[in-house]
């Protein structure tokens, strides 16, 4: 139910071309959803990311860009392997943090989608989302459950032939790098 909050109904719809000349570029980190802290849970997570989404269609609205980049720059989900103390300190299993994550993916990269002509999504590996046993990594980095929960929404948005573009690390590389605007913009 909380993640049904987080999603706002909007219309599926192309956006108008703008040329400003500008991009803007969206930067997600550390969402580390299902874990419990200071600030709360995955409700007061959700909470912020709503009160983020709402702010950021604000400012696009009322600053226009040609494009825009969406940055991940790693940790989409708690985990349950980076640290003894996880397992005691989360509010989600892994397979809801993996559907929280993507529903907030969704809505995000949705919103931006709807107010740029262009808009490409970059991700990278991180530890908390890394593919674990106890301490140690398993498989390569791309081996990622964050990665994963990409890969599922950049389906999503292919099966409802909307124009937004994923940039994927190789393989065995944590970093992306990719042009925006003429500056090179990396993210590891």
């Amino acid at each position: 139910a909380a993640t049904l909050l987080l999603l706002a109904h909007r219309e599926t719809c192309r956006p108008v071309e703008i040329s400003t000349g500008r991009a803007r570029v969206v930067i997600i980190s550390d969402p580390q959803v299902g874990k419990v802290d200071h600030r709360g849970g995955t409700p007061e997570l959700l909470a912020r990311i709503a009160w983020f989404r709402n702010q950021l269609d604000k400012i696009m609205a009322d600053q226009p860009c040609s494009e825009a980049v969406v940055l991940d720059a790693g940790d989409l989900i708690e985990g349950y392997e980076n640290t003894k103390g996880q397992l005691h300190s989360n509010d989600l299993s892994l397979p809801s943090m993996l559907r929280v994550s993507r529903a907030i993916l969704t809505d995000i990269i949705g919103t931006v989608a709807a107010r740029h002509a262009t808009t490409r999504v970059a991700t990278v590996p991180s530890n908390h989302a890394a593919w674990r046993s106890g301490s140690g990594y398993l498989g390569t980095p791309a081996d990622d459950f964050g990665i994963d929960c990409h890969r599922a929404v950049s389906e999503v948005f292919a099966h409802a032939d909307q124009s937004v573009q994923w940039v994927w690390p190789d393989t065995y590389d944590q970093s992306v790098a990719l042009n925006v605007a003429g500056a090179r913009v990396g993210v590891t």
